[in-house]
């Protein structure tokens, strides 16, 4: 099975980021502001005016190291994992991210490696600066 897999530097500590990785406030703040949390505690992010929305479960919550969610809805992001390990690094954190558990290579899973790609440095910009940079936006 495939996986994207990227790695960023942030100038920030891990305690900074983990609040943006590993809960829906955090998660609006730089990939969609289209997010909603269920009674269940799973989070909906819609994105493309809920052309698609991704049903997101907490797998993993090690404050401030590692957050790791179970995708359970999309066609082909269904079953896969999105983990963010968090590392001190020279008094930032190095991020590896890994959207896990592809069926196999597609031209979805390629274009997601790009979207992921963009969507880290607006990740990286939040914690950076403090301010909301969602991707994409929902809400006008």
């Amino acid at each position: 099975m495939p996986d994207i897999r990227l790695l960023m530097t942030i100038a920030r500590e891990p305690r900074d980021v983990f609040p943006l990785v590993a809960g829906a406030t955090g998660l609006a703040s730089w990939w969609t502001d289209d997010v909603t949390v269920r009674s269940d505690g799973a989070v909906q992010a819609g994105v493309n005016g809920r052309t698609r929305v991704y049903l997101l479960r907490p797998e993993t919550m090690v404050m401030p190291a590692r957050a790791a969610w179970s995708v359970e809805s999309g066609q082909e992001w269904n079953g896969t994992t999105l983990v963010f390990d968090l590392t001190p690094d020279q008094g930032g954190t190095r991020l590896l991210f890994t959207h896990g558990g592809w069926k196999k290579e597609t031209d979805s899973f390629l274009e997601c490696t790009t979207m992921w790609g963009a969507l880290l440095f607006r990740l990286k910009d939040a914690v950076e600066s403090g301010a909301d940079h969602p991707l994409f936006m929902a809400r006008g």
